[in-house]
């Protein structure tokens, strides 16, 4: 028999039962017509929103794909996942902020998605990514809220940075560092984050870019073409600006003196390194008396965060770095200054 026999208002529970089931085995069960679905939850996406002001239709779909997410498989719940990235306001939905809350097993951090169009890297980052992103964030609890700080702090956070901003700024300025030396992606999320703080987005870009990796600066573009907290003419600005070259040093400088601005990604050497926290600290001098110097804290690319302090020398990826100095720009933020005898 046809499963997909007659319009889905007109399924029985069951029926959609069976068309959610095939879906989940990636067989093209519902009808192409004119257009080319590289998976088969592509026909049941395109379904589900032709369904407007069907709700009891739509209803039935949406509980029968959150099912999945509880019990099914990990292709299964990667299908499930897929369907709610496109569907944001489907029924069904909270399911996905229940499973982050509860710290469910089937969606970890080691498990890679196995299909495309869904969102995140591991199982673990996409349920997150598709639970702050249902209805708005309706289903945020401070529970998983908790729970997504962690994982974002240990490498597998980069596709919610922006809602993990947006639902607590505070918290995302203090770790603005940690996430720059992480993820290549935060470079977006920061500039949005400063900017809806109240900083000038043309200064902002200019001190983030310089540093950012190619991946970093699409971010960027993406992010500042969607943006809807600049206008039309602000935001051709922004983008012309994006495509100017950065200032670059000449091979006579070479890469032996470098200044770290606070809050960026730099390279000491062959080093990826983020620098921040610059400000004058407490310490215990050689000889056990208590001064006050200035400081800053390194955070290079796969290694532990070193704290520094002026005159001190730090080894970075090999190498011998001395801390010269620090000093303030002109756009108000503090940079420290290195130098190493060799590379």
């Amino acid at each position: 028999m046809d499963i997909t026999t007659g319009t889905p208002s007109e399924w029985s529970e069951a029926r959609v039962a069976r068309v959610v089931a095939a879906i989940m085995r990636n067989e093209h069960a519902l009808s192409k017509g004119a257009r080319e679905d590289r998976y088969a939850v592509d026909g049941l996406i395109h379904m589900y929103r032709g369904l407007s002001g069907q709700a009891d239709a739509r209803k039935r779909i949406g509980e029968a794909v959150a099912s999945y997410l509880r019990t099914g498989s990990t292709m299964e719940r990667a299908i499930a996942l897929s369907f709610y990235n496109s569907c944001m306001n489907a029924w069904g939905g909270e399911t996905l902020g229940e499973l982050a809350a509860a710290n469910d097993d089937g969606f970890e951090m080691s498990t890679p998605v196995p299909i495309g169009g869904v969102t995140g890297k591991s199982m673990r980052e996409a349920l997150f990514y598709a639970a702050f992103s249902w209805n708005g964030g309706e289903g945020v609890t401070p529970t998983m809220l908790d729970l997504a700080k962690q994982d974002a702090l240990t490498g597998d956070g980069q596709a919610f940075l922006k809602d993990l901003a947006r639902n607590d700024a505070e918290w995302f300025s203090e770790h603005e560092q940690t996430f720059l030396s992480l993820y290549d992606k935060a470079v977006a999320a920061v500039w949005r984050a400063r900017v809806e703080a109240g900083a000038d987005p043309m200064d902002t870009l200019n001190v983030l870019k310089s540093n950012a990796s190619s991946i970093g600066l699409v971010s960027l573009e993406m992010t500042i073409r969607f943006y809807r907290g600049v206008d039309a003419g602000q935001k051709t600005e922004l983008l012309a600006a994006l495509k100017e070259p950065t200032e670059s040093v000449s091979p006579a400088q070479d890469r032996r003196r470098v200044t770290l601005q606070e809050a960026t990604m730099g390279n000491l050497g062959d080093v990826r390194v983020g620098c921040g926290n610059i400000w004058e600290r407490d310490f215990t001098d050689d000889s056990g008396n208590t001064v006050s110097k200035m400081s800053a804290k390194l955070a290079p690319v796969g290694a532990d965060s070193v704290l520094v302090f002026n005159g001190m020398n730090v080894d970075i990826g090999g190498v011998t770095w001395r801390v010269d100095g620090f000093a303030t720009g002109t756009d108000g933020r503090s940079r420290v200054e290195l130098s190493a005898e060799a590379l």
